[in-house]
């Protein structure tokens, strides 16, 4: 990341509605980084310096492939809720009812279907919002990934 992202990340940090989230996520990770540096530097030994670094190297690898293995299996877990289903049955009747001419059809689908589908929807995504969340806090390589979008590990 550029020196550029750095600062808008750091803006988004200071005053963004998730501004919170990403300092504790920074913490998490500074922490994670103080605690490796401090162990490395007790450390009496080359070989011993050698394979804390090893380590250190293997547990943020690990982190984040546990990090985006969580996060994908919350979103599939989303994806394949009802309430998701439901709004995608729902649309394809509203357009079914429009395209074959049937407005009639389309008006059902949309009362019964789409209507009710948003508060479901909603709480869906407050849901997902909330598990994401925990997710990320539970990681201390969440800070990069955050910042990055994505790192390959």
């Amino acid at each position: 990341m550029d020196s550029i992202g750095l600062l808008e990340y750091r803006k988004r940090e200071q005053g963004g509605s998730d501004g919170a989230l990403l300092r504790k996520l920074r913490h998490s990770y500074l922490e994670k980084l103080e605690a490796s540096a401090s162990a490395v530097a007790k450390a009496t030994s080359l070989a011993q310096r050698q394979e804390l670094e090893r380590q250190f190297h293997d547990d943020i690898a690990d982190d984040m492939r546990l990090l985006k293995e969580e996060l994908r299996l919350e979103t599939g877990g989303t994806l394949g809720s009802k309430d998701i289903i439901a709004a995608v049955v729902g649309a394809i009747g509203v357009i079914a009812g429009a395209v074959l001419g049937h407005p009639i059809v389309g008006a059902m689908a949309f009362g019964t279907g789409l209507i009710p589908t948003i508060g479901g929807l909603l709480g869906t995504q407050s849901k997902f919002a909330q598990s994401r969340r925990k997710i990320l806090q539970s990681h201390p390589m969440a800070y990069l990934y955050e910042m990055t979008g994505d790192i390959r590990v």
